[in-house]
């Protein structure tokens, strides 16, 4: 190994490159994922209402982000999988109305566009293979 040389870099990769992923799922009962063709409804709200809130509707929508990295020839691959969602379970609603919906609709909307800025500074970061070093 040459003088100036770092030893982990002869076992790590040179390069890193990022493998996003951001599929349309089924939903089920227990998940609602976000999906440009399927609207809420208020079937989707199974959590009783909470007497004492101000609110008539909440919705609790989320995402996750999961990852793993792999060595692909050199390359440090980082997969990263992203879910948008919103829980039923954890979701309510008092007195339902076509403008409650669209409104509830707009919360979830607004984590789906979180998720796809995200997604596009991931895209844009510049990523250092010395980042996966192990200390």
């Amino acid at each position: 190994m040459g003088k100036g040389t770092k030893p982990w870099k002869s076992k790590f990769g040179k390069k890193v490159r990022l493998k996003i992923t951001d599929h349309l799922r089924e939903s089920s009962k227990d998940t609602v994922f976000y999906h440009p063709d399927r609207p809420l409804n208020w079937g989707d709200f199974r959590d009783s209402p909470q007497p004492t809130s101000k609110f008539n509707a909440t919705i609790f929508s989320s995402f996750s982000m999961a990852g793993t990295s792999v060595m692909d020839n050199g390359t440090i691959v980082q997969e990263l999988d992203f879910k948008v969602y919103m829980l039923p379970k954890q979701s309510w609603v008092k007195h339902a109305s076509d403008y409650g919906i669209m409104h509830e609709q707009l919360h979830f909307d607004v984590v789906r566009i979180a998720v796809d800025r995200l997604i596009h500074r991931l895209q844009n970061l510049e990523l250092d293979p010395e980042f996966f070093r192990l200390h």
